[in-house]
């Protein structure tokens, strides 16, 4: 739960010059000569301003993608720590993104369970985020970025899967299951009426429930977010 620790939060204000020592510490990691360069760690969701400040410094161009799915996979995992604690740090991270998002020049939101539909439909759209993110145009990142968002429809043919994923792993379909049955069997939640109650409504606005297993539709995500949107 991270989240929740006032430490964990920077924005382009705190910004100093020394800080762009970090990519010091990441090339070590790095093959530079690739023209994609990735750092893909949870807590930066609650940085991404300020890591946007830190690149200009060092006049490079970066790119954001977030993913949000579900919490009730990771719940599963966490619900012997504490689960009431566990929701009110994703919610603390939702709510920092729909705050900062739009102060990114060059963003992307994924929603994983619309990106499970189709195997294909994976593939397609990671190639046309790859041309935008390489373009060295900002008005060709911005138009890729609205094609992009016009493939709304997957392909409905599946084939074997190649990704990693929690859900049915059977050859030959992709599918992402959630049964009711694992709210009783796998977790256990005391005052699981009080849990449900302080969070469904919130959950709601994220398209997710604890009470159904089916996701909303896109419409019903912040405006915010369906604006960074790929899917």
């Amino acid at each position: 739960a991270y989240a929740k620790n006032p430490k964990a939060y920077m924005s382009d204000t705190d910004f100093r010059p020394f800080h762009t020592r970090i990519f010091t510490d990441w090339e070590e990691y790095w093959n530079l000569s690739k023209p994609v360069l990735v750092e893909k760690s949870p807590p930066n969701v609650l940085k991404s301003t300020w890591l946007q400040a830190v690149a200009d410094a060092v006049k490079l161009e970066p790119h954001f993608v977030f993913t949000m799915r579900h919490p009730f996979t990771t719940l599963q995992k966490n619900c012997f720590k504490d689960p009431f604690n566990f929701m009110d740090s994703w919610f603390r991270i939702m709510e920092t993104l729909e705050k900062e998002i739009m102060q990114l020049r060059n963003a992307y939101f994924i929603r994983y369970e619309d990106w499970m539909t189709s195997e294909d439909h994976v593939y397609k759209v990671l190639e046309r985020m790859e041309r935008s993110i390489l373009s060295q145009s900002q008005a060709d990142h911005q138009f890729s970025r609205r094609m992009l968002m016009k493939l709304s429809k997957p392909l409905t043919r599946i084939r074997g899967r190649r990704l990693m994923f929690r859900g049915n792993r059977k050859p030959g379909q992709i599918k992402i299951q959630i049964k009711p049955t694992l709210w009783t069997n796998q977790l256990v939640i005391e005052r699981l009426d009080t849990f449900t109650a302080k969070y469904e409504a919130k959950l709601n606005r994220y398209g997710y429930s604890f009470k159904r297993i089916d996701v909303a539709p896109k419409s019903h995500l912040p405006e915010v977010l369906r604006e960074k949107m790929i899917s």
